[in-house]
């Protein structure tokens, strides 16, 4: 299966052809490091939506601030996390104490699969609002924990239909998906952004560069099999 997370997408959009590639190979072999980065402030964020209040951050905050750093590294990740609690802690205060319907997305599928490529959403919670005529409106609620890809208003609209048509494939039955109700919060800029009223250019794009990284993948993964063979042959030989 060919994965991609939702923010790598985005940011393979707005990247170079070199960077572009580096996503790919990043995508097939993802560093240790790189898994459940932020799966803390992703869990506290839940826990925070559940309960309608931001306690769990502040927990949360205490018990990381407590750890002792291993190395320099454990210690580079206790800081990230910490600094993402907080800035989703400050962001999040408007949506505990919002009218809106929140629900866990355990009941629904994390991925969606464009042009043969696994897009992996993962969102953080499923939002529903009541309409005047009494039907339900839906969509969902992604957290965007990246201090390396800041999102600005073009590369959020892209996201935004993403998650629009993410809400519309997997919850359809739900409702219909609501556009402002499809919402990117970016903990480390401390911003907010909304899917776009218009999306069909957008899902086009989208469309577009998952065929290109399904049709670049198996030959960028052939390209580090043989870089790791051949990494394993100098290191058996003691070079």
């Amino acid at each position: 299966m060919k994965n991609i997370s939702a923010s790598s997408l985005v940011e393979y959009l707005h990247s170079s052809p070199s960077r572009r590639a580096a996503i790919i190979k990043t995508a097939i072999s993802p560093p240790v490091f790189l898994i459940d980065r932020y799966g803390v402030t992703q869990r506290v964020a839940r826990q925070a939506l559940s309960s309608r209040s931001i306690e769990p951050f502040q927990i949360a905050h205490e018990i990381v601030s407590k750890k002792i750093a291993r190395n320099q590294f454990h210690k580079s990740r206790i800081a990230n996390t910490l600094e993402s609690l907080e800035g989703a802690r400050q962001i999040f205060e408007e949506f505990v104490t919002s009218d809106l319907g929140y629900a866990r997305p355990s009941s629904i599928d994390a991925s969606y699969e464009i042009e043969g490529i696994n897009v992996r959403i993962s969102p953080t919670s499923i939002l529903f609002v009541r309409n005047p005529s009494g039907g339900m409106e839906v969509g969902v609620l992604k957290l965007h924990c990246s201090k390396s890809f800041r999102l600005g208003a073009i590369a959020a609209a892209d996201y935004g239909a993403l998650l629009h048509w993410y809400t519309d494939a997997k919850l359809g039955l739900m409702g219909p998906p609501n556009p402002d109700l499809c919402v990117i919060l970016d903990v480390f800029s401390g911003e907010k952004f909304k899917a776009p009223k218009s999306f069909k250019m957008r899902r086009r794009t989208i469309s577009e560069a998952c065929q290109e990284i399904a049709d670049r993948w198996d030959k960028i993964a052939s390209r580090e099999d043989t870089r790791t063979r051949e990494i394993s042959v100098i290191q058996e030989a003691g070079l």
